[in-house]
C-alpha cells in the first residue's frame, strides 16, 4: 500500500464476535460469556470489514481483566492470523484458559501497526 492508500484505510464497518465455531461463513453459538471448562475454552474469533483490511496478516493483542479486576493490565497472548489478500471476513481461535474478561485487539501486521479494532469476550 501507498502512504496515500494507508491514511484512507479505515475500519469503520469492523465487525468482531466470539462463538463456537464458523460454518459456511457463519459463527455458531456466538456469546459474549462462556462458562470455563477444564482446559478452557476454545472460542472462535470472527471478524470483518466491508473494505477489507489491507494485509494479509493480522496481529492479534489479547489482555486480560482477571475477575474480581479493575483493568485490562494481564497481558495474555500475541498471536499472528493469515487471512486471504482481498478477505472482508476472517476467524481463528483463541484459547482461553482462566476465568476473567478479555480483550481482543487486532491490528495491521506491518510497520505502522494501525488498530483495526477490539472486542470483548468473558470466562464464568
Amino acid at each position: 500500500l501507498t502512504e496515500e492508500e494507508k491514511e484512507t484505510l479505515v475500519f469503520e464497518s469492523f465487525y468482531i464476535a466470539f462463538g463456537r465455531n464458523v460454518q459456511s461463513g457463519m459463527l455458531q453459538g456466538q456469546n459474549e460469556k462462556f462458562k470455563g471448562v477444564p482446559g478452557g475454552v476454545n472460542a472462535e474469533v470472527l471478524f470483518s470489514n466491508n473494505e477489507g483490511f489491507g494485509t494479509e496478516t493480522i496481529a492479534v493483542d489479547v489482555w486480560m481483566k482477571p475477575k474480581g479486576g479493575a483493568k485490562y493490565d494481564t497481558h495474555y497472548k500475541e498471536m499472528f492470523v493469515t487471512i486471504p489478500k482481498d478477505a472482508k471476513q476472517s476467524n481463528f481461535k483463541l484459547l482461553l484458559k482462566e476465568r476473567g474478561s478479555y480483550k481482543v485487539s487486532l491490528y495491521t501486521d506491518d510497520e505502522d501497526a494501525v488498530w483495526i479494532g477490539s472486542g470483548y469476550v468473558s470466562i464464568y
